[in-house]
């Protein structure tokens, strides 16, 4: 297995990515080579979109590129579109030729939907309602 010295990064310590090879002299413009101070054998593992991975000193470390704030908005937006799907989905229980007990479940179930952005924990924390059998 290849074992990683260096970063390739830019000049505010961006990293694009690892190498075992400090003799990299063809580089682009404004990308640097700096030495790690512990090897690593691959990129850091990190499923969040928004996190960088930086050097500074020979250290890796993640940065946030994104305020709070965006990151709420962002996951608020996922919630709605998911709440929205679901409710679209369900749309067909309240015609007029369905039964009114299937009815009234559902609209229970769907009006759970709509109440989701009250949750104490939303857009983070979400406890989706169950759809009636």
């Amino acid at each position: 297995a290849m074992i990683n010295t260096h970063a390739i990064h830019d000049k505010d310590g961006f990293v694009s990515w690892l190498t075992s090879n400090p003799e990299i002299t063809d580089l682009q413009e404004g990308l640097f080579i700096s030495k790690l101070s512990e090897p690593v054998k691959c990129w850091p593992e990190q499923d969040d979109l928004y996190l960088k991975l930086k050097i500074s000193d020979g250290d890796l470390f993640w940065v946030d590129t994104i305020t709070q704030e965006q990151r709420t908005k962002i996951k608020s937006d996922e919630v709605k579109q998911e709440r929205n799907m679901l409710l679209f989905e369900s749309d067909w229980t309240q015609l007029a030729d369905v039964p009114s007990e299937t009815k009234e479940k559902w609209k229970q179930y769907r009006q759970s939907l709509r109440d989701i952005t009250d949750q104490p924990g939303y857009p983070f924390d979400i406890v989706w309602p169950q759809a009636p059998n």
